[in-house]
């Protein structure tokens, strides 16, 4: 009879039951050093194993998650698509591509450079409002151009089941 998710005497186990570290440190011992400053422990090499083996596991997932997170974005890409919806037999993600944009002060003290002459000490910084931009006339935003910076972002990914 399984009970709880748990195996029977008489079927194997497929996997261990997961237990947190804290039931498995009954007690330890620990002293700090006065010659070296360092804190000696022992009863807790568990622990230690523990949290090497799950920083492992963290930084393995983590390159997984990137290098698939790339491939999904490079297919929004090549569709030329900043925002989307991406679906495949089993599993569908939404794709949202970020930027940020940065502005070249030296372009844009070029571009309005007899606009409110100041003294040589004196210095004032130019930044073009992101909400305003998106509402000039084409000619204008020509004119901006050579000032503008767009930054691609790392995009927001999000995958679920369908």
């Amino acid at each position: 009879m399984k009970i709880l998710g748990l195996p029977t005497e008489n079927s194997p186990s497929e996997e261990k039951p997961q237990q947190g570290v804290s039931s498995m440190t009954s007690s330890y011992e620990a002293y700090k050093s006065n010659d070296d400053g360092n804190i000696y422990i022992s009863n807790l090499d568990y622990v230690f194993e523990q949290a090497e083996q799950g920083h492992k596991s963290l930084a393995k997932a983590k390159k997984q998650i990137e290098e698939a997170e790339a491939i999904l974005a490079q297919v929004a890409r090549e569709f030329q698509s900043s925002n989307a919806v991406l679906i495949g037999n089993e599993y569908e993600a939404d794709y949202q591509s970020r930027q940020r944009v940065t502005w070249n002060t030296d372009e844009l003290e070029a571009i309005f450079h007899d606009v409110d002459k100041l003294p040589e000490h004196v210095k004032k910084s130019l930044r073009v409002d992101k909400e305003a931009y998106e509402k000039l006339p084409e000619e204008m935003k020509n004119i901006l151009a050579p000032a503008r910076i767009v930054n691609p972002q790392k995009p927001k990914i999000n995958v679920r089941r369908k």
